[in-house]
């Protein structure tokens, strides 16, 4: 059984931030809890096209990214397609 590891921060007007780890391509990463991985896409400011994430071994297609949610310690590999020859 995994333990769950989080991080709550406050902002500069008094909200509550619960953040958690996930890797990604092997680097501890801070998200917030509520994440998915369409929103890691935009937190990471990816380019649209090009872009193919697999969440704790299994690639996970882009249509799907909106509704799969990340949980702490979660292994994230992301791979980006490079144009040329």
């Amino acid at each position: 059984m995994s333990s769950l590891q989080c991080i709550v921060t406050c902002t500069t007007e008094g909200a509550a931030t619960v953040l958690m780890t996930i890797y990604l391509n092997q680097q501890a990463i801070q998200t917030d809890i509520s994440s998915s991985l369409f929103h890691l896409h935009a937190q990471l400011s990816l380019p649209n096209q090009g872009c193919v994430f697999s969440l704790n071994g299994q690639v996970v297609p882009r249509s799907e990214w909106q509704h799969t949610k990340l949980n702490s310690g979660d292994e994230i590999s992301l791979f980006q397609a490079i144009a040329g020859g």
